[in-house]
């Protein structure tokens, strides 16, 4: 429908009228159009576009990411981090991931600029659930979610690995974590190491680095 809609002799006349900025907006728009947020696709000049609106004013930005389909915030995020990363040379293309949870005071507000209720636990995905959250585990510079006591081990490894994947998508090489030595950090990692010699078993790898590096597949 959408293509369609893009290949009319009126489509082509508003083409001819508007500047590029303007109509390649309303072609994203009509792309996305009933999609699902997690099913919306974005070119690189519709997150270059929003990427320059986000820059000017964050408040701007989800208001009117209320009235069009924008791209979210996480993805301006992590492709200005992709950008930049690919403007360093190889050797300045390795970093480590801090990572640390601390208690908040537990409470529940309603976000107007994002009709949402905010303070329930939440890892991310959409993947709200109705218990107050009372920690916040925080990936530095990259992300930040809510939960009820501490991460529990299997959750905290889940979560390690999907950051790590983000990040390394952008081009950079992610060479250690780094955390305190609680014991939830502790049994995560641990759970991961356990993981990667179980996948190096399996699929026949030698675990070469043994204890430095976990499975991230």
């Amino acid at each position: 429908m959408a293509e369609e809609t893009c290949k009319s002799e009126m489509f082509e006349l508003l083409a001819e009228t508007v500047d590029t900025i303007p109509y390649k907006l309303i072609v994203s728009q009509i792309r996305n159009k009933n999609v699902k947020s997690q099913g919306r696709r974005f070119t690189l000049n519709d997150k270059i576009l929003a990427s320059s609106i986000y820059k000017q004013s964050g408040k701007a930005y989800r208001l009117l990411a209320k009235v069009f389909s924008l791209p979210s915030t996480q993805t301006i995020l992590f492709d200005n981090l992709k950008h930049s990363v690919s403007k360093l040379p190889k050797c300045e293309g390795y970093c480590c991931l801090l990572f640390d949870e601390m208690a908040i005071q537990p409470s529940l507000h309603y976000s107007s600029n994002n009709n949402k209720i905010i303070g329930w636990q939440y890892y991310g995905n959409n993947n709200r659930v109705p218990s107050v959250a009372d920690h916040v585990l925080v990936f530095t510079t990259i992300v930040f979610m809510f939960c009820q006591n501490a991460t529990k081990t299997h959750s905290l490894a889940v979560v390690i690995k999907q950051v790590i994947r983000s990040v390394t998508a952008t081009g950079l090489n992610v060479i250690a974590t780094v955390c305190d030595q609680g014991a939830n950090n502790q049994a995560a990692i641990n759970y991961l190491l356990e993981e990667t010699r179980q996948q190096c078993l399996k699929y026949n790898i030698e675990n070469r680095k043994q204890k430095l590096w976990f499975y991230c597949r």
